[in-house]
């Protein structure tokens, strides 16, 4: 698949301090503060987070290591795996808030709700009516869209009340919110488009030829980010018709390199990284035309 249109390149490798990636899917978020100026990263490995944060012209950088503990345990603060670490955005603070998961907690698909205050987070609720284990989740306007190992869609409201259980069929690794549709990563390779509203299958593009690691979306150009265990990224173009319009308009190769996420740097698509299987750098590729 060759390049057409967009034109990334490789600008510089950003060091992992003392560590690496993890072999999981969707292993690396980013997010920037408009309020610092900074660009904020975080992957996981085994049991700790490693961050880094940079300014945009790259002439100043922080590297970080946030061991995870086990607060509940009998033996005080025993160390956990890391399974899942995002940086979120709230209204409430200038900095993103960083999330660590771990597998301390619930593996059988309960579903919990955090209220935040300040630097305070306590248990608002849960839902555990449901035993498969959960792959993915991400807000879709004001739904939560959960994915499980079976294939199935859920869908709650606020207050974890579950509206629909859609059946894909499909092995889902990765869902993300993509303009009026939900966009599925699937182990061979697949992008899937659903109409949530009609529970319908819209598109898919066979986008890779190993499993999908990562999907992510800039929503100011509509651009979808892929990665994959094959070494490759794409990046596609979206098109806002009521069936969705896909064509690839870059694509690369991070030689030898499995890649395990992958993220836009902003809303407009100029940048991103890439984090790779057990690699001490991440890739960052910049547009140039």
């Amino acid at each position: 698949m060759s390049n057409r249109g967009l034109g990334y390149k490789l600008e510089r490798e950003i060091p992992i301090v003392n560590g690496s990636t993890s072999a999981i899917n969707n292993n690396l978020s980013v997010s920037f503060s408009a309020n610092t100026n900074l660009t904020y990263a975080v992957v996981a490995n085994k049991n700790q987070a490693y961050t880094v944060s940079w300014d945009d012209k790259f002439e100043w950088m922080v590297h970080n290591i946030v061991p995870a503990k086990d607060l509940n345990s009998l033996k005080s603060n025993k160390n956990v795996e890391v399974m899942q670490v995002k940086f979120c955005s709230l209204k409430s603070r200038t900095t993103p808030v960083l999330v660590i998961c771990t597998v301390a907690g619930c593996h059988a698909g309960t579903i919990f709700r955090l209220s935040i205050k300040n630097d305070n987070a306590k248990l608002a609720g849960s839902w555990d009516e449901y035993k498969e284990p959960v792959v993915d989740m991400v807000t879709f306007r004001n739904w939560l869209v959960v994915a499980d190992m079976k294939g199935d869609l859920l869908v709650f409201d606020s207050e974890l009340h579950c509206l629909k259980n859609i059946y894909t069929g499909l092995s889902i690794n990765r869902i993300i919110s993509v303009n009026n549709w939900l966009a599925c990563g699937t182990i061979i390779g697949q992008v899937v488009f659903y109409d949530i509203e009609k529970e319908a299958m819209l598109a898919e593009i066979n986008a890779h030829s190993q499993p999908i690691t990562d999907l992510d979306y800039s929503a100011g150009e509509s651009l979808m980010l892929s990665t994959s265990e094959d070494s490759f990224v794409r990046v596609w173009k979206l098109e806002n018709h009521t069936t969705p319009k896909v064509s690839c308009c870059f694509s690369t190769s991070v030689e030898n390199v499995p890649i395990a996420g992958g993220c836009f740097t902003d809303a407009q698509g100029s940048s991103f990284l890439l984090s790779g299987y057990d690699y001490s750098v991440m890739f960052y590729f910049r547009l140039v035309q």
